[in-house]
């Protein structure tokens, strides 16, 4: 009796602790940033990093943001994907003329040098906020001088 009470809670603790090891492990996500949209613009688009670290298969299906109506993932020929495979060990570069986060519906100005919240949600129900900073990559206006 004594040995199956035992067993029994070894299998308990060893069940657990994979359970809690496994919704854990969240994609490391760096580099992210969004591309300051022009001000008259409803779009933008965000970049980022991804590298699973984790020993399953990470799936992201949808992406949010309470600053556009809806947010999709882009190939590099701005093709929607209805989700992302991430395997392990796999590292996913999101960048200009490349797979990239578009943001649609954008509703109110995005500032420069500010922030905007993105929540990823996973097919095992597990979701991930994602801050990126706002970077403006216009280049300076220049002053052309004329010479007679």
């Amino acid at each position: 009796m004594k040995k199956s009470l035992l067993w029994i809670a070894t299998w308990w603790l060893t069940s657990t602790c994979s359970i809690i090891n496994s919704q854990a492990c969240e994609l490391s996500i760096e580099h992210a940033w969004l591309r300051l949209p022009p001000p008259v613009s409803d779009t933008a688009a965000a970049y980022m990093t991804l590298q699973n670290r984790c020993n399953e298969t990470k799936e992201i299906t949808q992406l949010t943001s309470s600053i556009a109506s809806m947010v999709m993932l882009h190939d590099a020929h701005m093709h929607g994907m209805k989700s992302l495979r991430i395997e392990p060990n796999q590292q996913i570069i999101f960048a200009p003329h490349g797979p990239h986060i578009m943001l649609m519906g954008i509703k109110h100005a995005i500032q420069k040098d500010s922030t905007i919240s993105m929540m990823f949600h996973f097919r095992d129900n597990h979701q991930q906020r994602v801050v990126f900073p706002v970077k403006d990559m216009r280049m300076p206006a220049t002053s052309h001088m004329h010479h007679m």
